[in-house]
């Protein structure tokens, strides 16, 4: 009789495991939890000249945004965002950058034109906002159908369905002469 539960439990999670979103399983590690991991674009300067568009969280272009680049904690370059959200930083050095607006920053590795990497880029696209929370919100949501709903429903069907397949195929019934 134990047997036979024991059987049907791990049929049960070994279904469970395929089935399951193996993301949606795991705890995230605290410190993913407690600080931002910082992801920094590399930026080709050119001309000594570091350049860039401001937009608002939906995209939008922003004329007239302070934009700063810090170095080491110290502002070394400021400038204001024309009538089409576009800035330029001039006589930027090679060098690891914060480059912030009022309510947005991002990190950047300014680099010469002669040692850039293939993957640098001309321009920095800097968000006035916070438009990060907006799309790991609306990944989580998307990444299963119904969203919660849609995966309890997931995680209850598979269970049922190991439990009776599991109950089908069932031979440990003692059969007495």
């Amino acid at each position: 009789m134990y047997l036979g539960l024991i059987k049907r439990s791990m049929v049960g999670l070994a279904c469970l495991g395929m089935i399951a979103p193996q993301s949606r399983l795991e705890a995230a590690p605290v410190e993913a939890a407690v600080t931002q991991k910082a992801e920094v674009a590399d930026v080709v300067l050119v001309g000594g000249n570091l350049s860039g568009r401001v937009v608002n969280d939906q995209g939008q272009l922003l004329a007239g945004a302070a934009v700063k680049a810090s170095f080491h904690g110290q502002v070394v370059a400021e400038t204001v965002s024309n009538a089409n959200g576009e800035f330029v930083l001039s006589n930027m050095q090679t060098g690891l950058y914060e480059l912030s607006t009022e309510t947005g920053s991002v990190a950047v590795r300014a680099w010469d034109q002669q040692v850039a990497p293939p993957a640098g880029k001309s321009q920095v696209l800097l968000v006035n906002g916070n438009a990060e929370r907006a799309q790991i919100l609306r990944r989580t949501c998307n990444s299963c159908p119904g969203g919660g709903a849609g995966l309890a429903a997931i995680v209850a069907l598979s269970a049922v369905t190991a439990i009776v397949i599991s109950e089908a195929n069932d031979d440990d019934d003692v059969v007495s002469p």
